[in-house]
């Protein structure tokens, strides 16, 4: 079965696993606000009630930002060909060589590595609801800009934290033997 194949209760059952979230989780990412948003999801899934075509155009966005489990038998070529993290720099700009750091999956977010960056500057970034993660002093390494495509959600420090881990593992590869 293939996911067009899927019901759409099905598909939305099966994106809220992949994504690891609860049914209330589900429910404020496509902006159900009410109190019983968690029984809604559940009752969307279960078929006994209808799902809303704004949340399937929701789902569909979501379905290519999330690995989808073989069981579901539900695929997507972008997770055959991209992985999970990729590292680019920023072409435009020979001078600077801004690297960056990409989540292709959900939620997806660039970590714009800055060498340097002034304390205040980085608290100015926070403030304003931008992650900013500072790098080893002892490597030198700088500032990790975090920039949100998707809504953060519980799996995002972790994640953060794991793109600053990929940055130090990259340095200390390119340090002198």
């Amino acid at each position: 079965m293939h996911a067009g194949e899927m019901n759409i209760s099905e598909r939305l059952k099966t994106l809220r696993n992949a994504l690891g979230v609860s049914a209330v989780e589900m429910a404020d990412m496509v902006g159900i606000d009410s109190v019983d948003g968690g029984s809604l999801i559940q009752k969307m899934e279960h078929g006994s009630c209808g799902v809303p075509g704004s949340i399937q155009r929701l789902m569909r966005y979501m379905e290519q930002a999330v690995e989808i489990s073989k069981d579901a038998q539900m695929t997507d070529w972008s997770f055959k060909v991209l992985p999970r993290w990729l590292d680019c720099s920023d072409m435009e700009d020979d001078e600077s060589n801004t690297e960056i750091i990409f989540h292709t999956r959900w939620p997806r977010f660039f970590a714009v590595h800055v060498d340097e960056l002034e304390d205040e500057n980085a608290e100015e970034l926070c403030q304003g609801g931008i992650p900013v993660v500072k790098l080893p002093d002892d490597l030198g390494l700088g500032w990790l800009v975090i920039l949100w495509l998707d809504e953060p959600s519980s799996k995002s420090e972790a994640l953060v934290e794991e793109a600053a881990l990929l940055k130090v593992r990259q340095a200390m590869q390119d340090l002198p033997s």
